[in-house]
C-alpha cells in the first residue's frame, strides 16, 4: 500500500492545481484576458528559467553521465525513434497538421521531469534519485528541441521552407533557456547566489501556474469531439508504451532495478505539459492538447500505481 500512497502522493497536488484552475474560471476569478496573458508569461518567460534552472542546478554538475550510458542512451533511442516513426505514422492517420505534433508529442513524451525525481526517490532511494537527475539534464533539451522543431514543422496549412523552422526555432524562448543553461553547466560557470536564488523562486511558480492556466482552460464539452483520439492516446501513452519499453529494459538491456526505476518513469509519466504550452504559442489544437494534458495526468495515477505494484511482484525493482 505504500506504493499506492507514494503515487496519489505524486499526483494529487497537480491534480489539484487542474481543479483549482478550473474552480477559478466557473468563479470569474480568472478571464479570459487574464488566461490568454498567462499562458505567454508561462511559455515566454518561466519556462525558459525552469529549463534552464533544471540543467544548471549544482547537483547535475558533478554526476557521472558515463556510468549511466545505458539508462541515457536508451531514452535518447526512445526520444528520436518516437519522433521518426511519429512523423511518419501520425500523418497518415490524422489529417488536420494542427493536431499531428499534439499526438505525436503525447504518445511518447511525459512529464518526467516533475515526476523522475520524487517518484525515483521513494521507489530506490538516493542511487535512483541520481540516476533521475542525470537523465533530466541529459533529455531535457533533446526533448525540448525536437518537441519545437515538431510543432513548428507543422505550423500553418501549408509546409515551410527549412529556413523559416530554423528561424522559428531560434526565436523559441524554451531553446534559449536550453542553451543558456547547457554553457552554464559545461563551463562551471557560478551565478551569484542571490540571482539562483530569484532563479529558482520563478522556476518553482512556472508548473503551479500552468497547471492553474490549464484548468482553467479546460471544458467538458470538448471531451466529446476528442473522446475517440484521446482513448488511443492513452491506451498508448500510459499503458502499451510502458509495457513494450519496460520488458524490453529488464531482458534486453539487462538494466539493475535501480535502472529500472527511473526509466518505468520515463516511459509512464503523464503527457507533459509543455505540449500543451507549445499547442498554445504555435496555434496547435490546444483543446486536444488540454485534454490529453489532464487526464492523462488522472489516469496516470491508475496505471503508475499498476505498474509498480507489478514489477514489485515480479522483484524488477
Amino acid at each position: 500500500m505504500e506504493h499506492f500512497f507514494a503515487a496519489i502522493q505524486a499526483v494529487f497536488p497537480t491534480s489539484c492545481m487542474l481543479f483549482c484552475g478550473y474552480a477559478l474560471k466557473q468563479k470569474k476569478v480568472f478571464s479570459k484576458e487574464f488566461l490568454y496573458q498567462g499562458d505567454r508569461l508561462c511559455f515566454s518567460f518561466l519556462f525558459p528559467i525552469l529549463v534552464f534552472w533544471n540543467i544548471y542546478q549544482d547537483h547535475t554538475r558533478y554526476i557521472s553521465y558515463g556510468q549511466y550510458g545505458k539508462v541515457i542512451l536508451f531514452a535518447y533511442g526512445m526520444i528520436f525513434a518516437g519522433c521518426g516513426i511519429g512523423m511518419w505514422l501520425v500523418p497518415k492517420m490524422v489529417e488536420d497538421r494542427g493536431r499531428i505534433p499534439v499526438v505525436i508529442q503525447s504518445l511518447y513524451r511525459g512529464n518526467f521531469m516533475l515526476y523522475g525525481l520524487p517518484f525515483s526517490e521513494v521507489l530506490g532511494g538516493k542511487d535512483a534519485w541520481m540516476l533521475a537527475t542525470a537523465l533530466t539534464a541529459a533529455t531535457l533539451p533533446v526533448f525540448n528541441a525536437v518537441a519545437i522543431f515538431q510543432f513548428v514543422y507543422y505550423e500553418g496549412k501549408e509546409k515551410m521552407g527549412w529556413k523559416v523552422i530554423f528561424e522559428k526555432i531560434l526565436k523559441n524562448p524554451i531553446i534559449w533557456g536550453v542553451c543558456l543553461g547547457l554553457v552554464f553547466q559545461k563551463t562551471n560557470m557560478q551565478i551569484p547566489k542571490m540571482i539562483e536564488n530569484t532563479l529558482s523562486e520563478l522556476a518553482r511558480t512556472a508548473t503551479p501556474l500552468a497547471f492553474l492556466i490549464l484548468g482553467g482552460r479546460f471544458y467538458f464539452r470538448f471531451i466529446e469531439k476528442n473522446r475517440k483520439i484521446l482513448v488511443w492516446i492513452l491506451l498508448f501513452k500510459l499503458c502499451i508504451l510502458p509495457m513494450l519499453c519496460i520488458p524490453f529494459c529488464y531482458f534486453v538491456l539487462d538494466m539493475s532495478q535501480i535502472e529500472l526505476i527511473p526509466v518505468l518513469i520515463f516511459v509512464s509519466a503523464p503527457t507533459a505539459i509543455t505540449t500543451y504550452q507549445l499547442a498554445e504559442q504555435y496555434a496547435a489544437d490546444t483543446k486536444l492538447a488540454g485534454d490529453i494534458t489532464v487526464y492523462s495526468l488522472l489516469f496516470s495515477v491508475i496505471t503508475i500505481f499498476l505498474m509498480i505494484f507489478l514489477l514489485k511482484e515480479l522483484g524488477w525493482i
